[in-house]
């Protein structure tokens, strides 16, 4: 496969996935950029909001709102690290499982639609 054509693939698969972040969003009350923040948490249990805002590339404090209200929402939750008492791991919740799958479901199924077999 050629670069052009890996590269063509790899923007229209970037395109699918916010496809499927709006969807899931939309459906779930949440706002658009509050999807990626869920998915990084369940691909990173315990993960911290400077490392979701240094992966994201948003500020801490963006991060800090979105995890209240995803926490406010059921979606995640917020445990205190024992060895730090400042810092606060992340966690998803069931509910917030449920949303990610469902968000990933939707980009299968259009990258598929879309001839991307991924």
């Amino acid at each position: 496969m050629e670069l052009h054509e890996l590269m063509r693939k790899l923007h229209k698969l970037e395109l699918v996935q916010q496809l499927g972040h709006r969807r899931g969003a939309q459906e779930h009350g949440l706002y658009f950029g509050q999807m990626p923040v869920l998915d990084f948490i369940a691909a990173n249990p315990g993960c911290t909001q400077v490392q979701v805002a240094d992966h994201l590339r948003v500020s801490p404090a963006s991060i800090a709102l979105s995890t209240k209200r995803l926490q406010k929402a059921g979606y995640l939750t917020k445990e205190v690290d024992a060895e730090n008492l400042r810092c606060k791991r992340l966690y998803i919740s069931e509910e917030g499982q449920r949303v990610c799958a469902m968000s990933v479901s939707y980009t299968h199924l259009r990258a598929h639609e879309t001839e991307l077999h991924l």
